[in-house]
Order: structure tokens, then sequence, then C-alpha cells
């Protein structure tokens, strides 16, 4: 049980038995599995979409399959412009711009069930949006919505990872000090450029408990909500508020108050890290984060009574939209999400949640090497050295 219940969401999953639209473009990539929805990664969501846009484009170049320049120049010159755009879109695919190092098991890589209702139009019926990397062109200013689910008031999404979220220490990862453990990517922005003023429309980010262990959230599991002591929207009993009101949505003020326990309030910023998170009590994004919202399971409450939950980790995450306000003229509030990450414990060079010899060897192996994107680079100051094997020692055995 969780807010979906509460807000009468009707969930929505995809029919094992068929590809989802996304696939059914290029059902060679499809998966035996349950579709690219459940199994596939990043980069084949993308391609799918990019062989599909590339096929429409070169059909309407070539007249579908049959190129004739006798045509004149007006239709050759249309021709040389689509080829010149699928350039263009192939190459803002391959240029994204995030540093340091990360893969697909960083992130999210199931869809278990979705609705989009109320969503923006045209956002709100692919959930494999949320699969994967985020955005490549996304800024501060401009969030780039190429790659964004999109769901109103009643909507949500639940997804799951190939390792559980882990409650990350604090104090040990000089780049996360105070011990976040996944990171939301949306789209909202700062509104003029000012990072004390943000278009935000929130959603609600709770974590499932896999009590039976079969993979999938079910009736048997339970759910509890993320929102930080201070500051949040209680009431006075302690118990929080849903919805969220009409002031919490559009453009918003964060300073000297911050909005934190959101998701879809916090920036993206392609120049930064994904694994990185951002210190949601500080405005603007701060040192090597991509942006995004944060967030601890040590936020973990008990959705109905207020009443903190301790939680070891978790496996799954839902983010509902937290309100329904009206922001005219763009209609009706939506929470969008593009991403989501879960931040490797210090010490973790291959994304399995361990600290453990695997680790450590390969640092060893790396030892002495340079460069902005090594696994291997534990403090990500862009060389393996014995601060970085320090590093896997004093984590050594965590999570494990």
């Amino acid at each position: 049980m969780g807010i979906s219940d509460l807000i009468g969401v009707a969930p929505r999953a995809w029919d094992e038995g068929s590809a989802p639209p996304l696939c059914r473009h290029a059902p060679e990539l499809d998966h035996p599995g349950g579709g690219c929805v459940a199994n596939h990664p990043f980069h084949t969501l993308r391609l799918c979409q990019v062989a599909h846009f590339a096929v429409r484009l070169l059909l309407l170049a070539c007249n579908h399959g049959r190129c004739v320049d006798a045509h004149g120049a007006h239709f050759l010159g249309f021709r040389i412009k689509a080829i010149g755009w699928l350039m263009a879109l192939l190459m803002s695919l391959s240029q994204a711009q995030y540093r340091g190092h990360f893969t697909e098991r960083d992130f999210a890589t199931r869809v278990f069930h979705w609705s989009g209702v109320n969503g923006a139009p045209g956002f709100n019926t692919d959930p494999t949006q949320v699969l994967g990397f985020p955005p490549p062109g996304s800024t501060p200013t401009a969030p780039d919505n190429s790659k964004v689910f999109s769901f109103g008031w009643g909507g949500f999404i639940e997804v799951g990872f190939v390792r559980p979220i882990q409650n990350l220490p604090s104090g040990v990862d000089p780049h996360n000090p105070d011990g976040y453990d996944l990171i939301v990517f949306g789209n909202a922005f700062y509104v003029g450029g000012d990072p004390c003023r943000v278009w935000g429309e929130p959603g609600y980010v709770e974590v499932g408990i896999d009590r039976n262990g079969n993979g999938v959230p079910d009736s048997e599991d339970d759910w509890y909500l993320l929102l930080p002591p201070h500051p949040d929207p209680r009431d006075a009993q302690g118990i929080p508020r849903f919805p969220l009101s009409s002031e919490w949505f559009g453009s918003l003020t964060i300073c000297p108050t911050p909005i934190v326990g959101y998701a879809d309030i916090t920036p993206i910023t392609n120049q930064g890290h994904p694994l990185v998170p951002d210190d949601p009590m500080v405005p603007g994004i701060q040192g090597l984060s991509a942006g995004g919202d944060a967030f601890k399971l040590e936020w973990a409450i008990d959705w109905q009574t207020g009443q903190p939950v301790p939680l070891a980790e978790a496996h799954f995450i839902r983010i509902s939209h937290a309100g329904n306000a009206s922001l005219a003229p763009f209609g009706r509030s939506s929470t969008e999400v593009s991403a989501i990450a879960l931040v490797r414990r210090y010490g973790d060079t291959n994304a399995d949640g361990c600290v453990d010899d695997a680790d450590l060897l390969t640092v060893l192996l790396a030892f002495g090497q340079t460069g902005s994107d090594l696994p291997e680079d534990i403090n990500r100051d862009e060389i393996v050295d014995d601060a970085d094997l320090m590093g896997v020692l004093f984590g050594f055995g965590g999570g494990c």
C-alpha cells in the first residue's frame, strides 16, 4: 500500500505478449524476457528511437525507397536537409557531456507499473523514457525534453534496478558527504537563470521493499515515503499532506528555504557527474554533481502516520505526482521524470553494490592511470593512486 492507493490510481503494465510502442518499430531489438521496457539498457532504447526516426526521414527523402534526383532541385534540397537533420540527431545523441564513469547498471532498468494520466500530451505514453541515463542536452536553464515521462494527478511510475537501493553512510565519500542514496532527474529549470527561483512540479518519491523476494512489486510488499524531517509540508499531527497545495507548483522561490524531498525540483546540468548527488539544502548545483533531486533511505516514513521507518535497503521506486495545480496558460501540473540513478557505495568500481576483492584487484591493475572516466578512480580526482586504494580498503566488505 502507498500513495497510489490513497489517490485511487489504476496501475498499468506492459502486455508481456507484445512489444511496447517504442520497440514495435524495430522488433528485432526486442527481448524475449518481457520486452525492451523491462530488460534493455538505455543505449538500445535510444537506438530503437533513432532507428525509427532515421527510417522516417529517409523514406521522406527518398520517396519511400526510390531516390529520384530527376524530380528536381527542390526535392533534392529536401533530401539533403533530411540527411542533415539525421546527422544532427545522431551527433546530439553521441555528444552527451556528462562527466565521469557510469553504466546502465547505475540507473533504473525496469518499468513495472505506470500511469501517464493527466500528463503533458505527447510525453505521457512511453514510460521507458525514465530508463538509463539523463537526457544529453540538459542545462540548468533549458531542460532537454527528448527523454522524459510525464504524469499528472493520479499518475505515477514504478521502476526497479539491477541492485538494491542501499542506505549509504555519511562522512565517507568526499563527493557525497551526507550519504545520499539515489537521484531523481526531471525537467525543472532555473527561471531566468536564477538559482533561487525554479520551475518545478514536484512528485512524491516512495521506496518499496521486496518482502517475498520475487523481484516484482506486488500486494505483499511495503512502500514508504521519502520525506526529510525538515522542511516538509506536514500537518499538526506530523502526517504528510496529500495533495500539496497549488503554491508548490510552477515558479517557486527556493531561497532561503529550499524545497527538499520531492522529484522534479532541481535542474540538470550535462556538465556534471550523474552519480554525484547535489546538496538540496544549498542553492545551485554543487561541485561535480549533474543535479537532480537527491534522496536518502533514512528519510523513509509511514505515509499514513508520518512515523520514521529504519531501512537498510530497498528494491523499488515509485514516483507519483504530488498535486493538481492549475498552471495557466500551461494547463494542469505534471511531474516529469527523465532518469533515476543509484549512488554508488564508496569503493564500488563495478556497480554491484559490494566493495570486495574484485574492486581491490581492479584498482591495483589500474594503478597510475589518469583520465576523467576511470571506474577505478574512487575519489574522482582523475588519477588512480594510493588514495583510491585506501578508499577500497576502508570500505572493504561494505554492501556485501
